[in-house]
């Protein structure tokens, strides 16, 4: 990406990327450094940079966005899901003023025709003015922090287990790459739905993604189900 940003700046309108954890790639969790030398490289080259934080945002990370982790400032931010804490669908795009500036009260061919029929639903804005008032008043990130250490600390033993690559964390993420075709993760898959947890492999990448609220017990007894599962199906 640095490279192509080197190379061919002058074609590109933007940067689209996930900050700090490829989620449907297979949960590939890089470090924040690159993401402070690409907002850089953006910003010398005056191409716009775009997180994407519908997967990551909302204190997933630990923080309360994970471009945070980089200390970047990107000109445009998508954020959905958790944005009303998982009850109703809805999503928004943030941007900087300057991007805003240039579609606002523009000419026909500056207008930026984006938006349906049912945009700006009132129950869910409410549904989403709602959960950043539960952000705040329960302490939600740092419940977030807390437990994101508790699951890498019984996430690592699962490294120790037959076909078992590599096991990783970010925040509430967990996740496991295994050396088999997908039928293992599928194995598992199984496994686990047969005890009430449901998981949805990706390849040969099995995931824990836990409600931030969950209790500790829960937390434990839901690894504790997976390392079991690993071990058995393998």
């Amino acid at each position: 990406m640095l490279t192509i940003l080197e190379e061919r700046a002058e074609e590109l309108a933007a940067v689209i990327v996930e900050p700090l954890c490829q989620g449907a790639a297979g949960m590939r969790i890089y470090d924040p450094e690159y993401l402070r030398r690409l907002d850089l490289l953006c910003k010398e080259k005056g191409v716009l940079l775009i997180v994407d934080e519908i997967a990551v945002g909302f204190g997933r990370t630990g923080k309360m966005f994970a471009f945070e982790h980089g200390g970047i400032d990107p000109d445009i931010i998508c954020l959905g899901k958790s944005l009303a804490g998982g009850c109703l669908p809805i999503s928004a795009t943030v941007v900087k003023d300057k991007i805003f500036e240039t579609f606002r009260d523009k000419p026909k061919d500056c207008t930026f025709y984006h938006g349906h029929t049912f945009s700006g639903n009132p129950i869910c804005a409410a549904a989403a003015l709602e959960t950043l008032n539960v952000y705040e008043q329960e302490g939600i990130l740092k419940q977030s922090e807390e437990k994101g250490r508790l699951l890498k600390d019984q996430m690592a033993p699962l490294s120790d287990l037959p076909h078992v690559v590599d096991v990783r964390c970010l925040g509430m993420i967990g996740a496991v790459e295994l050396d088999e075709e997908p039928s293992l993760a599928h194995r598992i898959r199984k496994r686990l739905l047969s005890q009430g947890i449901l998981i949805r492999p990706l390849g040969k990448v099995v995931y824990l993604m836990l409600p931030l609220i969950t209790p500790e017990d829960i937390l434990i007894s839901t690894v504790e189900a997976l390392h079991h599962a690993v071990e058995d199906c393998s």
